[in-house]
C-alpha cells in the first residue's frame, strides 16, 4: 500500500509510527476509541485500525485528527520542522531572562488581552501548587 501524503510517499510500514502517534494523542487525553471515533464521526472499528496501523486514514480523516488534538499535520505525521536562526536566537535569549525582566520585556496574553504581572504570578502559583499536588 502507498499513500501520497505532505508531499511524501508513505509506504504502508510508515503508517507504524502514525499509529503509535495517535494511540499515544488519544491516551493523553484519557479517551476511548469510542469517544474519539465519535469525534471523527467515523465507526470504532475504523478507528482501532488506525491505531492498529492496518488501515491508513485518508487525507480528510489525518486533517481532522490534527484540528482535533489541535496539533498540525506535519506534528501527526511525525515531520520534524526546523526552527529559523531568528527562532533559536529568540529562545536562547529569552532562557537568560530573569522571571522579572521576562514579563517586563514580553507580552502574555490570554484570550487576546494582556495579562497584568499579577495575573502572571497568579498562574505561575498555579502551576507551582499543581506540580507539588502531582509529587503526592
Amino acid at each position: 500500500m502507498i499513500a501520497l501524503l505532505n508531499k511524501k510517499i508513505l509506504r504502508s510500514g510508515d503508517f507504524s509510527m502514525l499509529a503509535d502517534k495517535l494511540t499515544e494523542l488519544r491516551n493523553k487525553r484519557k479517551w476511548t476509541q469510542q469517544e474519539i471515533a465519535d469525534k471523527l464521526e467515523i465507526s470504532r472499528a475504523t478507528y482501532a485500525q488506525y491505531e492498529t496501523g492496518r488501515r491508513t486514514p485518508d487525507i480528510d480523516t489525518l486533517k481532522r485528527v490534527a484540528k482535533l488534538h489541535k496539533i498540525s499535520l506535519d506534528e501527526l505525521l511525525g515531520n520534524e520542522t526546523e526552527l529559523t536562526a531568528d527562532e533559536k536566537a529568540f529562545i536562547e535569549h529569552s532562557q537568560t531572562l530573569s522571571f522579572e525582566e521576562l514579563i517586563e520585556k514580553y507580552d502574555l496574553t490570554v484570550d487576546g488581552i494582556k495579562a497584568s504581572k499579577d495575573e502572571i504570578l497568579d498562574m505561575v502559583a498555579f502551576i507551582k501548587a499543581k506540580r507539588i499536588l502531582n509529587q503526592k
